[in-house]
């Protein structure tokens, strides 16, 4: 934990947003305290751009992926996947299933195809502000949703596998 705040004292400290982090620190941090200074350093960096979509413009790929699932599943693991359409729905969503693909999580890829397919939720159109309002989609298959997602296996622990197999990108 005293490893943890040093480098997030020196993520918050410096001016330089997306300067990447020590790849030795991090290597040595254990796999929730490593996600937790990726998390933090990318939610510092995103908060520093004009927006989100300028953000996710810079990242590498993995950086993204990182981004983009750990605010996915926080997001679902606070209030469920109505929660992240909710919240996150224009920018981030239409990347899940291929960063998913990425990460080799091939059952939570399926969970959430199988939603978008069975509820005809299609996430290139322009615009998914309106989701709510556009898609009507009973309570009960969001809760089937959560539940299902409940019982697969950890996503933090994919993540960290990703950052420590590209630990250079981050």
């Amino acid at each position: 934990m005293k490893k943890l705040k040093l480098i997030l004292n020196s993520i918050f400290a410096n001016p330089n947003k997306n300067k990447k982090l020590d790849s030795d620190s991090l290597m040595k941090l254990s796999n929730d305290d490593l996600y937790e200074a990726i998390y933090f350093k990318l939610l510092d960096f995103v908060e520093s751009c004009e927006n989100e979509e300028s953000a996710l413009a810079v990242m590498n790929e993995n950086q993204k992926a990182f981004y983009v699932l750990s605010l996915y599943d926080s997001e679902i693991q606070n209030g469920g996947l109505a929660q992240f359409f909710s919240n996150s729905t224009s920018t981030l969503a239409p990347f899940v299933s291929g960063f998913l693909e990425k990460i080799n999580l091939k059952e939570h890829k399926n969970l959430f195809d199988d939603f978008l397919r069975n509820n005809d939720i299609d996430l290139t159109r322009e615009s998914l502000e309106d989701f709510f309002a556009f898609y009507d989609i009973p309570d009960q298959y969001w809760e089937d949703f959560d539940e299902n997602y409940a019982d697969l296996s950890d996503m933090q622990n994919a993540l960290g596998t990703l950052v420590r197999q590209n630990i250079n990108d981050f």
